[in-house]
C-alpha cells in the first residue's frame, strides 16, 4: 500500500521555537486552491489598480479639457457681447454726429458672419469715437495734443476701446485723469475728470465708465481732454469717428 502524501509547513517565532504543521492530501489540495485563490485576487487587484489609475487621468484630462473649452466658450460669449454693444454704441454716435448711417451698415452687420466678427473683434480693441457727448472746443494740432470737449460737470466719461487701466493719477496740468492701454500698442488719456471709478490694473471693455467730467488741474471750465496715441506717436482722436 502507497505511502500518503503529507505536508509539512514550519513556522519559526522570533523566540527561535518551531512550530510544525502537518498538513494531509486533501489539506494540501484545500490549500493550494486557497493560494491559487489568493494569487488570482492580487493579480486581478493589481490589474483594476492599474485600469482605475488609467481611467482616473483620462477623468482628470476630459475635466482640464473641459474647463479649458467652457473658458473659451466665456471669452466668446464676452466677445460676442461687447460686439452688440459696439454696434449699439457705433449707431449713436451716428446719430449724435448728426451724420446717417451708411447703407451698407445693415447689409454687412447682420447676421454677424466669422470674418465680420473678426473685424468687429478688432475695431473694439481700437480707440472709435469719443468718450463723451458734448462740443468741441480745441481741437488736435498747433500745439494741443488731443481734442477738448465740453460739457457738464459729472457727465460720464466711457473708454473708447477694450483695454486695461494703466495710470490713475492727479496732477497740476491733467487733474485727475486716466491713462488705459490697448491692443497694437494703442493708448488713450481721458482728463480733468471730477472723479474717477476705475484703479490701475483694471480691465475696461469699450462704453464702460472710467470716471465723470470735471475741471480739475488747468482748465477754464468743464471739459474732458481727450488723447490717442500709438506708440510714442500722438494721433488726432477725430480721425477714429469717421
Amino acid at each position: 500500500m502507497g505511502k500518503k502524501k503529507r505536508l509539512s509547513i514550519f513556522i519559526i517565532d522570533e523566540g527561535g521555537h518551531r512550530k510544525t504543521i502537518f498538513l494531509k492530501g486533501w489539506q494540501i489540495g484545500l490549500a493550494k486552491i486557497l493560494l491559487s485563490l489568493t494569487v488570482l485576487m492580487v493579480m486581478a487587484g493589481a490589474v483594476y489598480s492599474i485600469l482605475a489609475a488609467t481611467m482616473t487621468r483620462r477623468l482628470i484630462a476630459l475635466e482640464m479639457e473641459n474647463d479649458r473649452l467652457k473658458q473659451q466658450m466665456t471669452v466668446l460669449d464676452s466677445i460676442r457681447r461687447e460686439v452688440e454693444e459696439f454696434r449699439k454704441f457705433k449707431e449713436q454716435l451716428y446719430g449724435m454726429l448728426g451724420v446717417d448711417e451708411p447703407a451698407a451698415m445693415e447689409k454687412d452687420y447682420a447676421p454677424l458672419s466669422d470674418s465680420l466678427m473678426e473685424d468687429l473683434v478688432e475695431q473694439i480693441d481700437t480707440p472709435y469715437g469719443l468718450p463723451v457727448s458734448g462740443v468741441l472746443t480745441r481741437f488736435h494740432g498747433n500745439g494741443h495734443i488731443g481734442v477738448d470737449i465740453a460739457l457738464k460737470t459729472g457727465s460720464p466719461v466711457f473708454a473708447t476701446a477694450r483695454g486695461v487701466v494703466t495710470k490713475v493719477d492727479s496732477n497740476a496740468q491733467f487733474g485727475l485723469h486716466v491713462w488705459i492701454s490697448h491692443a497694437r500698442g494703442y493708448r488713450t488719456l481721458y482728463a480733468h475728470l471730477s472723479r474717477i471709478i476705475v484703479s490701475k490694473g483694471d480691465s475696461v471693455r469699450r462704453g464702460q465708465v472710467v470716471g465723470y467730467s470735471g475741471s480739475s488741474g488747468e482748465s477754464t471750465g468743464p471739459h474732458v481732454h481727450y488723447e490717442v496715441w500709438k506708440g510714442s506717436t500722438p494721433l488726432n482722436p477725430l480721425k477714429f469717428v469717421e
